[in-house]
């Protein structure tokens, strides 16, 4: 979808990955902390549900992190909001993006 686009991940998500709200085309985002830490844990966003035990969305590894950037899935299958773009990226980019955002602290 975004291939040839302007945009990167950093578009919405920030320069750290943390996320955080914005205005992008006259619309509201509240872009999530993509950081491997964040994707990773139980808590927030990509976690549990405010009051709940165990995963809402799941972990991401490198097959749910295709999901989620190909597909606009979470890890259990929900879909993510609309104003997430699908890409299409190589595999080896894909990887690359992983390994990249398990780096940053």
């Amino acid at each position: 979808m975004m291939t040839g686009s302007s945009l990167t991940c950093a578009s919405c998500h920030g320069p750290e990955a943390r996320g955080g709200v914005h205005v992008m085309h006259m619309q509201t985002m509240d872009a999530p902390d993509i950081r491997y830490v964040a994707l990773s844990s139980e808590e927030g966003e990509h976690g549990s549900e405010e009051g709940e035990e165990g995963d809402a969305h799941g972990k991401y590894d490198l097959e749910t992190f295709r999901m989620a950037v190909i597909e606009g899935k979470h890890p259990n299958g929900d879909s993510l909001g609309s104003e997430m773009p699908r890409w299409r990226i190589s595999d080896a980019d894909l990887a690359d993006m992983l390994a990249f955002l398990k780096v940053i602290p």
